[in-house]
């Protein structure tokens, strides 16, 4: 029995379209089936790595818990802080005003840094005028010194020049010594002073408190004089006396009448050690006679001093 194409076909469209239906829906289960699982494994990486970032993060914050609070300020600050060496002449005034603020005038090493980093010559005399008077008010006397020195060198046509000058003579007078020690500071405050004075014409305001500081440092040195040539005379070097008292009278004969009288006693010491009574006599009524109030002043004491010298001789 002979069967057509055409059935042939149809038996196998009938027999094939169910089968490809059924294999249609096994494919995408298993499909999906894969993707789960491949999902499912994904998700557990990612549920892992969380837990290990979490973790991770739990022990560093447990790691941070142990630094001190001050110690974290201390870390911040120090990466925010300025060396003064990187700051600019505005953080220098920006730091010195909040130093001085606090009531701390230790600073000195911003406005140091200041003077290079200015370029307003104005700002600049303001700068160190400040400087030189918190170094004195800090003690560093001789720092200040030069400071107000530089400034009366720099500036000599500033209104603030007599200023700078009188507290260079003020540094010099608060260091001069003893009389029986080294009178350089001495000297240099004298040659300061008449330096201001030989301006006084301009300089009024500072004037009498220089006056002063000249008188003082003039009877320090006298005093010194004294020291050296009573060594002397107490050691019996009569030939080191003479000269000294020559320095004496040529050094200080000429600055002020004061100290006149106070030589011409020391002639009068000087006469009787050398057992020279007529001179020393002599010299004596020339005193009364110049300055009655000094001369008598003088003659009662080296009358007591004699008596005293026949007193303990009695013994």
């Amino acid at each position: 029995m002979k069967i057509s194409r055409l059935k042939v076909r149809s038996i196998l469209l009938i027999c094939i379209f169910p089968l490809s239906l059924c294999y249609s829906k096994d494919v995408p289960s298993k499909i999906s089936l894969k993707t789960d699982k491949k999902a499912k494994l994904a998700k557990k990486k990612d549920v892992d790595l969380h837990n290990q970032i979490h973790t991770v993060e739990v022990v560093s914050k447990s790691a941070e818990k142990k630094v001190p609070r001050w110690a974290k300020r201390e870390k911040q600050g120090m990466q925010s802080r300025k060396t003064v060496s990187s700051m600019d002449f505005r953080d220098l005034k920006a730091g010195k005003n909040a130093v001085l603020a606090s009531g701390n005038k230790e600073a000195g090493i911003n406005l140091e840094k200041m003077i290079p980093l200015c370029t307003d010559m104005q700002k600049l005399e303001e700068i160190m005028i400040e400087l030189g008077d918190l170094y004195y008010e800090t003690g560093k006397r001789e720092k200040a010194f030069t400071m107000y020195r530089e400034f009366v060198n720099l500036y000599p046509g500033s209104e603030k020049v007599e200023y700078a000058l009188y507290r260079t003579i003020v540094c010099k007078f608060d260091v001069i010594a003893e009389a029986d020690r080294d009178q350089t500071p001495t000297k240099e405050a004298i040659e300061l002073a008449k330096e201001f004075l030989d301006r006084s014409e301009v300089f009024t305001t500072y004037t009498k408190e220089v006056e002063h500081i000249l008188a003082k440092c003039q009877d320090r040195l006298f005093e010194n004089e004294l020291v050296i040539f009573h060594f002397y005379l107490n050691s019996n070097r009569m030939a080191s006396a003479t000269k000294r008292l020559e320095l004496i009278n040529k050094e200080f004969a000429n600055f002020t009448p004061e100290f006149e009288p106070r030589i011409m006693s020391l002639e009068i010491e000087l006469a009787q050690a050398q057992k020279q009574p007529d001179i020393a006599d002599e010299k004596q009524q020339e005193l009364i006679t110049k300055f009655p109030e000094y001369g008598i002043k003088t003659a009662l004491d080296t009358t007591l001093k004699k008596n005293k010298k026949h007193f303990s001789a009695r013994f």
